[in-house]
């Protein structure tokens, strides 16, 4: 969109001169190859495909799911049982529901297909992987037997420590937006509380979350949209947290395009019922219950929900991802944006000149995160003079009793904390000059550098 659009599109054009988009079509590529094709490997789309010794007996991937019948998928094996607790689902053979306390059941689930290869007694417990990609960073890491799914230590899988080094490299990534296939189960509007947060990043996020809920209604509904998670060792909190860099979150899928959604009784559905009933809406994510001999459960039946479907990719159209880029470029547009303005001069006695300028940003996001400022994470901004007769530099700051803090080292070069969104702050030179030079330069991290000659 940003290439098919910048010659006739005065918005994209300008975002596109203003900014840099780094586009990462993947971070796990082997992972999501296998879970797309390789239907009688992966497991769960999150992983990686180094193997991993999961039942701790010394032998790697043994006993993973496999197509027992041939057929192409990996699916469900059930068997009839008078002490079963799930029965046919009357309105559609493909699925099971689980019966009523006062209701025999038929069948007993078995899991995915798959047999005892190692002779434990256990089936399908040693499958491809398993670790959790999105559990590797280093913020808030915790090992597997806390967090599942976290491999040896931060930054063991190779795709993200290739991720993290790149964002090291480029410190004037301001934001950063992650996709996910995942549905959420109800609105994140509301940004997840976190006792590392500070409150004035939260504020942030939820301003961001309502304004692109008012461009876009029903957006918010299981978009996924919120302030890093608390998670162990998650990707969106280690930007902030280990970056400054403010991050979001997005589904690709479908909950917040049903804005009809049923509701029973005032209440909305579970998302497992919502699952269910936006499932057996595609028919190719079922495969019919056939009859099978299992060497391990005697007389079985295989079939049911295909492990490998993709909701997403039955229906994501044109229209759901011009969607996405809009959200996308509505926070990319509120990155900070400087400029210098009202620019004064003022003669002063033994022909020096004192020059007052302002610099505002002209966005919603500030140029460092409060957690940023905290911890020291980014330099400071720098306003800068290019005048080489420059005699003192000082910030205009509520705190010093003049109203004004200088700076004794560099005073060309004034060092500013931070430019809040939609805010301003004004510095001034006193320089040896009638004629001063009158060239000034912003350079941030984060917000870009500005140059401009009066």
């Amino acid at each position: 969109y940003l290439a098919e659009s910048f010659a006739e599109n005065p918005f994209t054009r300008e975002l596109l001169l203003r900014k840099t988009f780094y586009i990462l079509p993947t971070i796990n590529p082997d992972g999501r190859d296998a879970f797309l094709y390789g239907s009688q490997k992966m497991l769960a789309p999150r992983s990686g495909m180094v193997p991993v010794d999961d039942d701790g007996d010394g032998l790697y991937e043994e006993d993973q799911p496999k197509d027992l019948n041939g057929d192409g998928f990996i699916t469900f094996m059930r068997r009839k049982s008078l002490s079963g607790r799930y029965l046919v689902d009357p309105q559609n053979t493909w699925w099971m529901i689980p019966a009523k306390k006062d209701q025999a059941g038929e069948y007993e689930l078995l899991g995915f297909e798959g047999q005892d290869n190692d002779g434990d007694g256990k089936i399908n417990e040693d499958p491809n992987g398993f670790y959790d990609a999105g559990y590797d960073w280093a913020w808030n890491w915790q090992p597997d037997y806390v967090q599942k799914g976290a491999y040896k230590y931060p930054f063991s899988v190779p795709e993200n420590r290739s991720v993290k080094e790149f964002i090291q490299r480029h410190p004037n990534i301001a934001s950063a937006q992650n996709f996910s296939y995942k549905p959420s189960s109800s609105s994140n509007i509301t940004p997840t509380p976190s006792n590392w947060l500070p409150e004035k990043d939260l504020a942030l996020y939820k301003l961001l979350a309502q304004e692109a809920d008012s461009i876009m209604p029903g957006w918010g509904l299981g978009s996924g949209f919120h302030a890093p998670s608390t998670v162990a060792g998650n990707e969106m909190a280690w930007f902030l947290g280990a970056r400054g860099v403010f991050s979001y979150s997005n589904a690709l899928d479908f909950p917040y395009l049903e804005f009809h959604r049923r509701k029973t009784g005032g209440v909305s559905p579970t998302l497992e019922t919502f699952l269910e009933e936006h499932m057996l809406r595609f028919s190719d994510a079922f495969v019919e219950w056939v009859p099978f001999d299992h060497p391990n459960y005697g007389p079985i039946e295989i079939g049911g929900f295909r492990k490998n479907y993709v909701p997403a990719q039955a229906h994501f159209t044109e229209a759901e991802a011009l969607r996405q880029v809009a959200i996308t470029l509505y926070l990319a547009y509120q990155m900070p944006q400087l400029s210098i303005q009202d620019l004064q001069t003022r003669k002063l006695k033994d022909g020096n000149t004192e020059i007052t300028v302002t610099v505002a940003n002209q966005r919603l996001l500030p140029t460092h995160a409060a957690h940023d400022l905290k911890h020291k994470i980014e330099r400071p901004d720098y306003i800068i003079l290019r005048d080489s007769t420059v005699l003192s530099g000082a910030v205009q700051s509520k705190e010093a009793s003049s109203g004004w803090k200088n700076q004794k080292y560099m005073p060309h070069k004034l060092e500013v904390p931070n430019m809040p969104g939609h805010s301003s702050v004004k510095v001034r030179w006193v320089v040896k000059a009638e004629e001063p030079v009158l060239e000034i330069e912003v350079d941030s991290r984060k917000g870009g550098t500005v140059l401009r000659r009066f």
